[in-house]
């Protein structure tokens, strides 16, 4: 490799460590029913391996068990098993029971974390890329708002051969990309072409997935959606994260980074408590007010941990709407509105009442998805 070439391709490397500050869910795509795939033995909840079930039916002479849909009990029953870590494909901590709190029984439905092959949890190193992706665009915004009213000019120009809010979202989103991470350039020069992010994976792989319910809440109600796998709060992970230093194009660095991902974070939690405040003054349930109290008490703890020099992120699912654009900077902004009122109608932007919400180990409310990020110098 020549001189030029080993300049061109320079790279810092950092040991990336990710800390999960309240359950952390990225699902899998696929969808589990309790009473068909799991059982709950001593505490723990196990997902059964159906294909393993068939075989020892097999074994056994015993396969018309399968001829017609039976809960997974009755299976395990019939056919004598009762050491089901044989037979599971993994275990989580948590339970299938439903708690009060969520105000409903009949809920079946398991989303699975994502996982490896061998069902060892980790967290793709896309999820955190695209969370810094999002940050540091809010964070240019912010910080150059002329960039954010040029954009704004440009697509409310273009808004006639828009033919629905989709098409909308997506320009806008494409258009403020383009001037924001790309100086107005192609994707050759984008500002997130430097960074590479490897997945990432907990030091003690087979100890970190829970179980719990995933709650919508408003004002007004509690309502058990589904069951999700989640990463526990204080599992740490991790992985690597190198910046390659490329001449003549448009560069991240370690302190852009971690500043984006501060002030956007501190934004939302400011935001999220001021909200979560409001809402609670709207409900006439206790129940849901004690929620709205616990919610503000972690923000208040993610404030501080901003405050003492924490670098925060947020991904997976439940993230919310503001988590996962810039549309904070527009919320409110009544300069803007007036101004392109046509093309705010249209991007329909908004702070929806609703809050996806999990409940951990049976009585303590969190959101979901908040997370510590470290970048270490690497030797």
């Amino acid at each position: 490799m020549s001189e030029s070439q080993t300049k061109k391709y320079q790279i810092k490397k950092y040991r990336l460590i990710l800390e999960a500050y309240s359950p952390i869910h990225i699902w899998s795509g696929e969808t589990l029913d309790k009473r068909f795939d799991a059982v709950e033995r001593n505490g723990s909840v196990y997902i059964i391996d159906i294909s393993r079930l068939i075989e020892l039916a097999k074994n056994m002479n015993m396969i018309n068990i399968f001829d017609n849909p039976r809960y997974i009990q009755t299976i395990l029953s019939t056919l004598n098993i009762t050491d089901v870590e044989g037979v599971a494909r993994y275990k989580l901590s948590g339970s299938l029971k439903l708690s009060a709190l969520g105000g409903s029984t009949n809920v079946n439905k398991i989303n699975p974390m994502i996982k490896l092959v061998d069902y060892k949890s980790y967290i793709p190193g896309s999820e955190v890329k695209g969370s810094i992706r999002t940050a540091i665009l809010y964070y240019k915004c912010k910080n150059n708002p002329q960039i954010l009213e040029k954009a704004l000019h440009n697509l409310s120009k273009a808004l006639h051969n828009l033919s629905n809010k989709s098409n909308v979202k997506k320009t806008a989103a494409s258009n403020l990309e383009k001037e924001v991470l790309r100086n107005g350039k192609d994707m050759h020069y984008d500002l997130l072409r430097s960074l590479i992010i490897s997945d990432l994976y907990p030091s003690q792989r087979d100890t970190n997935l829970s179980l719990g319910e995933i709650l919508l809440l408003t004002p007004r109600l509690r309502r058990v959606i589904l069951l999700g796998e989640y990463i526990d709060p204080s599992t740490q992970l991790y992985g690597n994260t190198g910046i390659r230093i490329i001449p003549d194009t448009y560069n991240v660095d370690k302190n852009l980074l971690v500043n984006a991902c501060r002030e956007f974070s501190r934004d939302i939690v400011i935001h999220e408590k001021t909200k979560l405040n409001e809402l609670k003054s709207k409900t006439q349930d206790a129940s849901i007010s004690n929620i709205y109290d616990q919610l503000i008490k972690f923000y208040t703890g993610l404030d501080d941990a901003l405050n003492n020099g924490s670098t925060i992120i947020r991904l997976g699912y439940g993230e919310g709407y503001f988590s996962t654009t810039i549309g904070l900077l527009l919320y409110g902004n009544k300069e803007f509105s007036t101004r392109y009122k046509a093309l705010f109608s249209k991007l329909n932007i908004k702070d929806p009442i609703s809050r996806k919400v999990i409940v951990v180990k049976g009585s303590k409310i969190m959101p979901l998805g908040w997370a510590r990020i470290e970048l270490q110098d690497k030797l």
